[in-house]
């Protein structure tokens, strides 16, 4: 199942096997910057993955919209749900 805590299991996973490989096959020296550049690479993923995903619209502003009695264009949309991910430039063209 994907939901919004599906990347940061993803992320751990990785983070684990980069951990276990870099530190069996490199010395330590070479270690630590891997990871550290792992683990900044992850993060910046999940910011950049994560922006904008909070725009809500107020509830009044939802009911007088849906009251003026012309057409609206309603997109649920998820920053973490690859549907989502596939169809946001069709949507985009759609704007």
């Amino acid at each position: 199942m994907i939901n919004q805590y599906s990347f940061v299991a993803v992320a751990l996973v990785i983070f684990t096997v980069i951990v276990f490989l870099s530190l069996r096959f490199l010395a330590l020296k070479y270690a630590i910057p891997v990871l550290g550049i792992t683990l900044v690479a992850l993060i910046g993923f999940q910011l950049l993955l994560s922006a904008g995903s909070n725009i809500q619209l107020a509830e009044e502003d939802f009911d007088s919209t849906l009251q003026t009695g012309e057409p609206v264009f309603l997109v649920l949309y998820s920053n973490f749900w690859v549907a989502c991910l596939s169809n946001k430039p069709i949507v985009d063209r759609l704007e």
